[in-house]
C-alpha cells in the first residue's frame, strides 16, 4: 500500500520511538495506541521505546523510507550495543524476533532480566542535545547513545543525563513524547548523578563508540586472544602466559571505585562483584553483558580505536586460510604479517626446523610473542610443530612402560613421546609396582652415570682426598656420597692431612712492668711510717688507700715489686708499736 503519512527525516542517532512519536504529532494523532496501530500492527509495539516489535510491518507501511527490517533495527534501536560481543549468529537471530511480535523473548535472549541493566531500561536525554536539536529540527528527540545502560552522563558535553519522569515505575506506557513533553507534565526528569566523576565519559563515549561500530559481530575467541594482549601491555601475565588475578581484580577495583555506587555499576564493580570479570579473559563460556566488557576495555586499552585494531589484528591471523590455498616454505602468503615479524618468524622457523633450540628458546632470542610466533607460522605453513597425542593408545602405553622400565628420568620419557608430566604420573600411580621397579632402575641408572662420571674426572690418577674429590665438577661425588659410599670410599685415600697449627706469639696488651714500676714508686712515696685511724687494720687495703692516683688499679698478682714494697711496709707496721690519729696522716 502507498504510504500517506507524513514522515519526519531522518536526523542523527535518533531513536525509532521518536520517529513514532513525531509520526504522532505530524499527523495530528491524539492516541498513541492508534499510532502503533497503523505502524506496526498492534497498539503497543510501537509504545516500546528500547526494542519495538512488528518492525516488518513498521517497513511495509512506511515502504521501507527508513530501510528494511535490519537497517531499522541497527540504526534506530540500541540493539547493536547488545549484540556487539556476540557471535555473528545471533543478529539475525535477534533482528527476526524484532521483526515478528515477540520483544519480550527478544530480552530474554539477550539475557536482560537476570543482567546487571534489568529488563526496563528508562528513557533518557541530555538537556544541551534536547535544546540544539529544538533549534536545529525544531523538535526534540531521544538521542540513541543516551539510551545505554552504560551511559549516565552525554559523552558530547559531559553533563548529567535526565532520566524520564513519566516512564518511572511503570506509568506513562501508553504514551508517545519527547524529552522537552516533561515540563508540561508535574513529574519532571531527574538527573542520574549529582557530581559526575571524568570516568563516566570515559565509559559513555566507549558505549556509544560500540553502539556506532559498523564492524561485524566480535569472535568469542578472538576476542579472548585480543584481552590477554592487552593484559600483556599492562604486565597482567607471567612469563609462562597466566593471569596474574589478584593483581587484575586489584587494578579493577581501584579504577572503578568512584562509581561504584552508581546503578548499574554497582552490580559489577563491587569489590564483592568486580570478580566476575575475570570470566571475560578466560576461555569464552557465553555471552555478558557489555558493561563488563566496556569496563575491562577501558582499563586495558582507553579506547575503542587501539581495542579495534588489536582485535582486527587477532582476528586476522585466527582465521583458517582457504583450503586452495597452498603455502610455500620460502614465501609469504596473504594475509601477510609485517616486515619485521616476518623477518623474525623466517628465523624462529630456520632454527627450529634444524633443531637447533627450541621453540620457546627461539621465540625469546627474537622477542617474539610464542603464541603470536606460533599462530603465524600455522597459518603461513612454515613450521609443523609436534603436537602432544589426545589419546593414550596401547602401544604409546608399552613404550612408556618399557621406558620406565629402563630407568630413565621422567623428563626424559616426556622429551621422548611429548607426554605432559601429569600424564606420566597418572600412568605411574594406576601401576604402583611399575612405579617401584621404575624407582629400582633409575637408581641404577644414576649409579652407573655417576659412577662413569667419577671415574672420568679421576683420571689417571688412583686416588683422592676426599676434599679434592669435593672440588671435582660434575662428577657426581655429593651422589656417591649418600647413596653409593662403599664404592666412593675405594677411590679416596685413608690418611687424612694432619693440619698442623703454627706457633703463634702473642703481644700483650698492658706493660706490666711499666705499671709495676709506677705504683712501686707510688709506695715509696709513702715512707716507712704510716699512721692508721682507729678502725684501720694492718691489711693492704689500708696501703692501697693511701696512695696517690695511679692511671690503673693495681692488680698486686701481676704486680710483684709492688707486692714486695707493700709486704715489707705491713712487716715494718706489724713490729712498730700501735698508734693512732683521730686524723688521716699521709
Amino acid at each position: 500500500m502507498s504510504c500517506s503519512l507524513l514522515l519526519p527525516p531522518h536526523c542523527n542517532d535518533i531513536t525509532l520511538y521518536s520517529i513514532v512519536g513525531l509520526i504522532a504529532r505530524l499527523n495530528g494523532h491524539e492516541n498513541a495506541r492508534t499510532t502503533s496501530q497503523l505502524l506496526f500492527g498492534s497498539p503497543f509495539s510501537g509504545l516500546r521505546h528500547d526494542f519495538p516489535s512488528n518492525l516488518a510491518h513498521f517497513c511495509q507501511v512506511t515502504e521501507q523510507c527508513y530501510g528494511d527490517v535490519a537497517f531499522v533495527a541497527n540504526n534506530f534501536t540500541i540493539l547493536p550495543y547488545f549484540l556487539r560481543f556476540r557471535d555473528s549468529p545471533s543478529n539475525p537471530e535477534a533482528v527476526g524476533l524484532m521483526s515478528s511480535n515477540e520483544a519480550e523473548r527478544l530480552k530474554f535472549f539477550l539475557g536482560l532480566p537476570a543482567s546487571p541493566v534489568g529488563a526496563l531500561l528508562p528513557l533518557r536525554h541530555c538537556p544541551e542535545c534536547a535544546l540544539i536539536d529544538q533549534k536545529e529540527n525544531g523538535f526534540a528527540y531521544w538521542h540513541r547513545e543516551h539510551q545505554l545502560p552504560s551511559s549516565l552522563v552525554c559523552p558530547c558535553h559531559n553533563v548529567p543525563l535526565l532520566q524520564s519522569g513519566i516512564r518511572r515505575d511503570g506509568t506513562g506506557w501508553s504514551c508517545l513524547h519527547l524529552p522537552l513533553d516533561e515540563r508540561d507534565h508535574g513529574s519532571g526528569p531527574t538527573p542520574l548523578v549529582v557530581a559526575p566523576p571524568p570516568l563516566l565519559r570515559q565509559l559513555a563515549t566507549l558505549g556509544s563508540q560500540a553502539l556506532r561500530d559498523d564492524a561485524s559481530s566480535i569472535d568469542p575467541q578472538s576476542l579472548r586472544y585480543a584481552y590477554l594482549h592487552g593484559l600483556k601491555q599492562n604486565g597482567l601475565l607471567t612469563l609462562t602466559g597466566k593471569i596474574r588475578a589478584i593483581e587484575l581484580i586489584d587494578r579493577l577495583e581501584k579504577a572503578y571505585r568512584p562509581i561504584a555506587g552508581l546503578s548499574p555499576f554497582n552490580r559489577i564493580a563491587t569489590p564483592n562483584t568486580i570478580e566476575g570479570l575475570l570470566k571475560l579473559v578466560r576461555k569464552p563460556r557465553g555471552p555478558s553483558n557489555p558493561i563488563s566488557h566496556l569496563l575491562l576495555i577501558n582499563l586495558l586499552f582507553g579506547s575503542w580505536e587501539l581495542f579495534r585494531n588489536v582485535l582486527s589484528w587477532e582476528i586476522e591471523i585466527s582465521a583458517p586460510p582457504p583450503p586452495e590455498t597452498i603455502h610455500p616454505a620460502s614465501a609469504i602468503s596473504e594475509p601477510c604479517p609485517p616486515e619485521l615479524l616476518s623477518k623474525q618468524l623466517a628465523s624462529i622457523s630456520c632454527r627450529v626446523s634444524v633443531g637447533d633450540c627450541s621453540l620457546t628458546k627461539a621465540c625469546q632470542d627474537e622477542n617474539v610473542d610464542i603464541g603470536t610466533a606460533t599462530r603465524w607460522l600455522g597459518k603461513l605453513g612454515w613450521l609443523n610443530l609436534p603436537k602432544r597425542p589426545k589419546k593414550l593408545t596401547q602401544g604409546l602405553r608399552s613404550k612408556v612402560s618399557a621406558m620406565l622400565d629402563q630407568g630413565l628420568p621422567l623428563i626424559h620419557i616426556e622429551r621422548e613421546l611429548s607426554l605432559s608430566k601429569s600424564t606420566i604420573d597418572r600412568l605411574c600411580s594406576e601401576a604402583p609396582e611399575q612405579l617401584q621397579r621404575w624407582k629400582a632402575a633409575n637408581h641404577r641408572w644414576k649409579r652407573a652415570k655417576y659412577r662413569q662420571a667419577f671415574l672420568n674426572a679421576l683420571g689417571s690418577r688412583t686416588q683422592l682426598t676426599r676434599k679434592d674429590a669435593q672440588k671435582l665438577e660434575g662428577a657426581g661425588y655429593s651422589w656417591l656420597y649418600r647413596h653409593d659410599r662403599i664404592w666412593l670410599s675405594a677411590y679416596l685415600s685413608s690418611s687424612p692431612v694432619v693440619l698442623r697449627r703454627k706457633p703463634t706469639h702473642r703481644r700483650e696488651r698492658v706493660n706490666w712492668l711499666a705499671r709495676d714500676e709506677e705504683c712501686s714508686r707510688a709506695i715509696a712515696s709513702l715512707g716507712q711510717r704510716i699512721h692508721l685511724e682507729s678502725w684501720e687494720r694492718k691489711k693492704v687495703q689500708a696501703i692501697l688507700r693511701r696512695l696517690p692516683k695511679l692511671s690503673f688499679s693495681p692488680r698486686l698478682d701481676r704486680l710483684p715489686k709492688s707486692k714486695a714494697a707493700i709486704t715489707d711496709l705491713l712487716t715494718a707496721l706489724n713490729r712498730a708499736p700501735i698508734c693512732h690519729h683521730s686524723e688521716r696522716v699521709l
